[in-house]
C-alpha cells in the first residue's frame, strides 16, 4: 500500500536534507526541539519515535511501521527543517551516549563478568552437570579495562586468568651426547627416563 499521498508538502525542496546549526547549550537544545515537535504531523512523530527505538535505523522503523508509515516518507520528511532538526538533535544526543567513557566501562564490565560466569555444558540439548567459562575471551575484555584504568601503559603485562596446562620438559641431546633441558613456561609433563642402550 503506497502512502504517497499521506505525504505532507514540505517548503524546502533542495537536494540534500535540511541543515540546522546544533546550540551548545543543552536548556536551547530541549527547546529547539520542543518547538520542532510542536510543528510536526502526527505521522512524523509516530516515526521519529519508531526511529529512534530502532537506534535511528530507517529500514528497521519502516519495517515496525509497515503500512502507516514509509521509509520514502522519512526520506522526503528530511527536506523539512524541524523534522530533521529532530532527527539530528536526537542523534547527536544518541551518539554522545554511545561514546559515554563510564557507559563504555560499564559495559565492558559486564562483558567481561558474562564471560566468567559459568554455562552448563550441554550433551545433546540435556545438561552434562559440567560448566565452563569464557576465560581467554574475558582475559581479553578485561585487558581492555586494565587500558582504560591506566594499568597497562608501555609495557606488555600477562593477563594471568587461572588456567595453567600441563607440563613437560624437552630435552635436547647435542652431537657431544650432552642433553640440554628445554622446558616451556607453564606447561610441565612427567616423560619416561631415555633408555640409551639401543643408542648406536
Amino acid at each position: 500500500m503506497s502512502d504517497w499521498l499521506d505525504i505532507e508538502p514540505v517548503e524546502e525542496k533542495a537536494g540534500l536534507p535540511a541543515v540546522v546549526s546544533t546550540p551548545l547549550e543543552f536548556a536551547e537544545r530541549v527547546a529547539l526541539i520542543e518547538s520542532c515537535w510542536s510543528k510536526l504531523t502526527e505521522k512524523q512523530k509516530l516515526f521519529l519515535t519508531a526511529l529512534r527505538e530502532n537506534r535511528f535505523n530507517a529500514r528497521r522503523a519502516a519495517r515496525k511501521l509497515e503500512g502507516v508509515v514509509a521509509r520514502k516518507s522519512h526520506i522526503n520528511w528530511m527536506h523539512d527543517t524541524s523534522y530533521s532538526t529532530v532527527v539530528q538533535l536526537w542523534r547527536a544526543s544518541a551518539g554522545a551516549e554511545a561514546l559515554d567513557k563510564d557507559r563504555l566501562l560499564v559495559r565492558q564490565d559486564d562483558i567481561v563478568e558474562t564471560l566468567l560466569t559459568p554455562k552448563p555444558i550441554l550433551h545433546q540439548g540435556a545438561p552434562t552437570g559440567l560448566y565452563e567459562v569464557e576465560a581467554a575471551a574475558a582475559g581479553r575484555n578485561n585487558e581492555v579495562l586494565m587500558k582504560a584504568a591506566g594499568l597497562l601503559k608501555d609495557k606488555e603485562v600477562d593477563v594471568n586468568v587461572g588456567l595453567i596446562g600441563p607440563q613437560f620438559t624437552i630435552q635436547v641431546v647435542q652431537p657431544d651426547g650432552s642433553v640440554l633441558d628445554a622446558t616451556p613456561k607453564g606447561v610441565t609433563v612427567e616423560l619416561p627416563e631415555a633408555d640409551w642402550t639401543d643408542v648406536t
